[in-house]
Formats: C-alpha cells, sequence, structure tokens
C-alpha cells in the first residue's frame, strides 16, 4: 500500500469518524427520543399498579369463602350488636380458657359465666369486679336475663 491509497482510504471513513465523534461527544443526550425510556417505565409501574390492585379486589371479594372461626366470632358478635370492647373480653377469655373459639361463650349463659368466672378468678379483685359486671350486662344483651 502506498501513500496515495492511505489517504483515499482515510477520506472514506471521515464520515464515519465524524459520527462516532459527535455520538461520543453528547450524542447520547438526545437518545431518549429514540427511546422514550420514561414512558415506558411510567407505563410498567401504572399496569404494575393496576395488576395490585385487581388483585386485591378480588381478593378480598372473595375472603368471604375462607373464613376464620375468628371471623365468624366477629360477624356474629357484630350482628348481636356487641361492641369491640366486649368482642375482645370473649376472645381474651376464650384464649385463656383454651376454648376453640370465642363462639362457644355465645352458645349459653352457662357456658359464658362458667367460662367467665374461671378467668376473673386469676385477675386482682378490683378487675375481677369489673369483668363479671360486665358479663353479667353481656348475658342481659345475649339471653334476656340474669345468666345464672
Amino acid at each position: 500500500m502506498n501513500f496515495a491509497s492511505l489517504t483515499l482510504l482515510a477520506e472514506q471513513l471521515a464520515p464515519w469518524e465524524r459520527n462516532a465523534q459527535h455520538f461520543f461527544q453528547g450524542g447520547l443526550q438526545r437518545t431518549h427520543t429514540i427511546f422514550p425510556v420514561l414512558g415506558f417505565s411510567i407505563a410498567a409501574l401504572g399496569l404494575g399498579l393496576l395488576l395490585v390492585a385487581v388483585w386485591g379486589w378480588r381478593h378480598k371479594k372473595q375472603r368471604h369463602l375462607r373464613s376464620t372461626p375468628m371471623s365468624v366470632f366477629h360477624r356474629v358478635a357484630t350482628q348481636l350488636d356487641i361492641d369491640l370492647t366486649m368482642q375482645w373480653l370473649l376472645v381474651r377469655i376464650a384464649r385463656q380458657q383454651a376454648l376453640p373459639s370465642p363462639l362457644v361463650l355465645l352458645m349459653s349463659g352457662t357456658t359464658l359465666n362458667h367460662h367467665a368466672d374461671r378467668f376473673a378468678d386469676q385477675l386482682p379483685a378490683r378487675k375481677r369486679t369489673v369483668v363479671l359486671a360486665r358479663i353479667k350486662v353481656l348475658g342481659r344483651i345475649l339471653f334476656g336475663k340474669d345468666t345464672p
């Protein structure tokens, strides 16, 4: 190869060289117009949020198919107009007495009083009277009379 052929080859490569220099000297700053990364990211995030919202809605809608004893107890107690503090007391009594569900306490006044008395035995005297008074009120609400 002689000098003339090398000069001719350099002139042919000159446009590629100029394009490469332009690309590496700041041509990357305008590549977002070619591939909108931000737009695709926002669309993917929106689609992900939509899928999570649909899953959550379907999960909540089908929750009644997966009833647990506690959810059944809560629904029954709500239907009987038992407030949350009384429900929590019944749950505490059921747990301390190792009952399968607080629903057992709602079956009869005798059962309620028996387990409430056993629960109250381990409380200090002041709390014992308060708990037994609340159970007496609950017995009147549920069974219409003072429970034995």
